[in-house]
């Protein structure tokens, strides 16, 4: 039985698989599964050369001249005017060319900041082929667009609140129960390259990293080892309530130096620029602790307002079967062109200040994200509102054009934005899924001029995805087309990321002009328990350099910040009654005896030999 999306060859699957709610559901939680599920059981995607095979009328009839379109007549959308093939007709003729104009800058910043919104969802997952077949058969384009887009940023905005509920939990844990992290680094160089620095001796430094916390404390202990022999240790506790910041070298002293976290921050430069970080954490930590902004909240918020967006966008032209190429794989997909003006941003907004002016969770969300106080919140809609309304800067000519490329079972597999219909800029994407080959494309371009594009292809398989990516970056000649571009290629070897802990796996291997010959390999290992990446610099093969980093959690152990009574030194005003107490003598001998460095000159210069 033939396929009835676009897809002549690919429709067995109707026969040998029918569709229920459990295949409905089998990759509902998992991306990956998307992928791991579609290689496994779907066909591949029709080619160009498949698509214009003949068919037989049943599978025409969706899309061919049928009692359905003559029945249909009165719908919103228009019929094409001139003959063409069953699989290329829309429901409306292409937008007509619009003279090329510079859009106005905020129409752009606008309508881009909404389709981040509504377009998070690469691998949006509908309901299946057949579903997807009756959805085109019994939707007009725009309400088609509809049901596609509210699928995809659903699961996205389920995934997002997901992630904050577990982000919640965490936090919650560091403050009530205490929360451990362990890290390694491990730096290694080849000797062949340490004897030309004069460090014949050296192999390796290294830096054990645990971070306890809880509550308003944190405790950060650093053990530096040389050649795999212990040097040195630093203490570093923190009051983030108070800004109070302890640290230590017990081979050193004893004793403790108290600092100003707020002061050292000043001196690094936020105060330049008004930013409070202690204010800032208190902040974050007010909302996450706010049920203003709990997961369920928020999830819905955005449900309403992403809805309320999409719906908003009713100008959408629908062509079926269009061909696309990401690397060297083609694939047939409906194509919806939602057609934004300002007009259309206008109108999304008002929607949306209308909705917002009697909702209070999203009141109670300003709020609490300090925009307005209550008594303000009505005040600020109604401002908003007489704005829109009173607005008389509307062109017609700015436009943008969104296209969105939907597979045969209703998943956008792409998007594409230009401006005032010219593609000269803008930005998009194209992820071909051919049985278990991969094509990938994406693209920046402005005026003609490309900024960005990003390529990748290969396979994937029960170990992960395998293959080549190509990252270009252009820097280009204002008041002209030459441009300069700088080119990163990645060969990729089972890349797989673990969602529930965060986790990458697989090789990656670097190579570009800017590393002047040499490879960067990163060795990604991730498991329920702990996180390995390793990295490595290869000149002409051989091995110059490691950098392996470990993190996992580790054991709470309780742990308490120096008393007010203990022997604690002010670290601006009272250094030098600290250095009474210091044994520089001892700590010179123990670096010596490790390494075979004598500082002890160096120090006794830096120290003693000053002009104050």
């Amino acid at each position: 039985m033939g396929d009835m999306n676009n897809n002549p060859n690919e429709g067995s699957e109707f026969d040998n698989k029918p569709f229920t709610p459990d295949n409905q559901k089998a990759t509902d939680n998992d991306p990956n599964e998307y992928f791991r599920q579609g290689f496994e059981n779907q066909t591949e995607q029709a080619t160009d050369e498949e698509a214009t095979e003949e068919k037989p009328s049943f599978d025409q009839s969706p899309y061919g001249q049928t009692s359905y379109e003559q029945a249909s007549h009165n719908q919103s959308y228009e019929q094409p005017t001139n003959e063409r093939s069953s699989y290329d007709q829309s429901y409306e003729t292409a937008p007509e060319p619009v003279s090329p104009k510079k859009p106005k800058t905020k129409l752009i910043a606008a309508v881009l900041i909404a389709v981040v919104i509504i377009g998070g969802a690469i691998f949006a997952l509908a309901t299946g082929s057949l579903a997807n077949t009756i959805a085109l058969m019994t939707k007009s384009p725009a309400d088609y667009y509809s049901s596609i887009e509210k699928q995809g940023i659903n699961k996205g905005i389920d995934d997002l609140t997901d992630s904050y509920e577990k982000y919640i939990a965490l936090y919650q844990e560091r403050q009530n129960t205490g929360y451990a992290i362990e890290a390694n680094v491990k730096t290694t160089i080849n000797q062949q390259f340490t004897s030309l620095l004069g460090l014949a001796d050296f192999q390796s430094v290294e830096a054990k990293i645990t971070t306890l916390t809880k509550g308003k404390n944190e405790k950060t202990t650093v053990g530096l080892s040389y050649n795999d022999q212990a040097l040195v240790t630093i203490n570093a506790l923190l009051n983030s309530d108070t800004s109070e910041l302890y640290t230590n070298i017990p081979e050193l002293s004893s004793a403790y130096l108290l600092f100003s976290l707020d002061d050292l921050m000043s001196y690094s430069g936020e105060s330049m620029y008004g930013y409070d970080s202690r204010e800032y954490a208190k902040k974050i930590e007010e909302l996450i602790t706010n049920d203003a902004v709990s997961p369920k909240t928020l999830n819905t918020i955005l449900k309403k307002y992403s809805s309320i967006i999409i719906d908003n966008i009713s100008n959408v032209k629908l062509e079926k079967n269009v061909s696309l190429t990401a690397s060297d794989l083609k694939g047939n997909f409906n194509e919806l062109t939602a057609e934004l003006t300002e007009k259309d941003l206008n109108s999304i907004v008002s929607a949306i200040l209308k909705e917002a002016k009697n909702d209070e969770d999203v009141k109670n969300l300003l709020v609490a994200l300090e925009f307005c106080t209550k008594e303000e919140y009505a005040d600020l809609v109604d401002n908003a509102m007489k704005e829109i309304d009173d607005s008389t800067d509307i062109s017609s000519d700015d436009v943008v054009y969104m296209k969105v490329y939907v597979d045969k079972n209703g998943k956008i597999m792409g998007r594409e934005f230009t401006s005032s219909g010219n593609d000269a800029t803008g930005a998009g994407y194209y992820l071909i899924v051919n049985g278990n080959k991969v094509g990938l494309t994406a693209w920046i371009k402005e005026n003609g001029n490309s900024i960005m594009d990003f390529s990748a292809d290969g396979s994937i398989t029960a170990a992960g995805f395998s293959g080549k990516a190509v990252f270009n970056i252009s820097d280009v000649v204002a008041g002209n087309n030459d441009n300069s571009t700088v080119s990163l290629n990645v060969a990729i070897e089972n890349a797989k990321f673990d969602k529930d802990n965060g986790y990458i796996n697989g090789k990656y291997t670097f190579t570009s002009a800017l590393l002047m010959g040499a490879e960067l390999v990163a060795d990604c290992k991730g498991d329920a328990n702990q996180q390995n990446i390793k990295f490595q610099m290869l000149y002409g093969g051989i091995d110059a350099a490691d950098i392996d980093i470990t993190s996992k959690k580790g054991e709470y152990k309780d742990f308490e910040l120096p008393p007010s009574d203990g022997e604690v030194y002010d670290g601006n005003n009272d250094i030098y009654s600290y250095m009474g107490t210091a044994d520089f003598e001892g700590l010179l001998t123990r670096v010596q005896d490790v390494t075979g460095l004598d500082l002890s000159s160096l120090i006794e210069s830096y120290l003693y030999n000053t002009d104050y």
